[in-house]
């Protein structure tokens, strides 16, 4: 019990390390220098309020010293990934693959929001996830595996990403959704890739006719695809698929 809450609070306090990375990485700002501070005022948190989740809510969501709201993002992102690692603890205990799917589950993270929010996949994150990649596999004997799924899902969305331009006349898809399928690949191999690639096109014409049908989105908006590589990348290694 006192292990497994521990390992959820550590999993909170890497969340919070991720809002970092979410907010600076798209503004191309150090991860680790300035401390953490308030857009607003520039106030140093204090370490009271930065707390995971607890301290967010003591607070109201708002800053101690200039009262500026402080973005609901912020504890779902603690939450998500103190959930994230605490599953991928009762999955695979203190082994090494809960090292590397614990990375590949902060990028993916990381990538969801900052797709969301800027319509930007940090380059940074995809070179973190790529080595974090090959590393396991070349620790399972499975490297070859992970080179053809990074190539697979490179090529594929290399090819989609021209023949968008080619037909559509205009960009279909980010060159950053090129680069994280082939992180993805690189993870959980061809099919895994493939698997995730299936899963979420499907997801991406669900939301999609969703937010038509609500009139949210009209025909020929832009609507990142990153989210939903990441949640069937997320559905793929949940299910075993």
């Amino acid at each position: 019990m006192l292990v497994n809450l521990l390992v959820f609070a550590l999993g909170a306090m890497l969340g919070s390390f991720l809002n970092v990375c979410i907010y600076r990485l798209p503004r191309e700002e150090s991860v680790i220098f300035p401390a953490s501070h308030c857009p607003k005022c520039g106030r140093n948190i204090l370490p009271l309020d930065n707390i995971p989740v607890l301290s967010w809510l003591i607070l109201g969501g708002k800053c101690r010293f200039c009262k500026e709201k402080i973005s609901a993002r912020y504890p779902l992102v603690e939450l998500i990934t103190a959930v994230s690692i605490f599953l991928l603890y009762q999955k695979f205990g203190l082994t090494s693959d809960l090292f590397f799917f614990s990375v590949f589950a902060s990028v993916l993270i990381v990538g969801f929001f900052t797709d969301l929010a800027e319509q930007i996949i940090p380059d940074e994150i995809v070179i973190v996830g790529l080595i974090a990649g090959f590393s396991r596999a070349l620790l399972n004997g499975s490297f070859f595996d992970s080179l053809f799924g990074a190539a697979s899902g490179f090529a594929v969305f290399f090819i989609i990403e021209k023949l968008a331009k080619i037909i559509f006349k205009k960009e279909g898809l980010g060159f950053g959704d090129v680069k994280l399928a082939a992180m993805l690949g690189a993870f959980l191999g061809a099919a895994g890739f493939w698997h995730t690639f299936v899963a979420a096109y499907v997801l991406g014409a669900i939301v999609s006719v969703f937010l038509l049908v609500l009139k949210i989105k009209k025909m020929g908006d832009y609507i990142p695809f990153g989210p939903f590589l990441i949640i069937g990348a997320l559905l793929v290694l949940a299910i075993g698929w």
